[in-house]
């Protein structure tokens, strides 16, 4: 999470990077779950609470940034139930 809320602040990337770097950030911490799908819904959803929180404080520039990332993180767990 600390890694994202560097992104979310850094003015020096574009738009793009912050989050594709912030995607491939995100798919190596579900990573650690391995194969089982059901801690990789869990490590998601809990992230997902705590980028709901981020939000609540974030500039408005910063805002875009966290509902790109909540948007992916849907995206992740929507693979993960069709996968079942």
């Amino acid at each position: 999470m600390e890694a994202l809320r560097h992104l979310a602040a850094d003015a020096s990337l574009d738009a793009t990077e912050r989050l594709l770097t912030a995607e491939r950030q995100i798919k190596d911490y579900v990573v650690r779950a391995r194969a089982n799908p059901i801690e990789q819904r869990r490590m998601l959803q809990e992230l997902d609470i705590e980028v709901a929180v981020e939000m609540l404080g974030a500039s408005v520039n910063a805002n875009d940034f966290w509902t790109a990332v909540r948007e992916f993180i849907a995206q992740l767990l929507n693979q993960l139930r069709n996968q079942d």
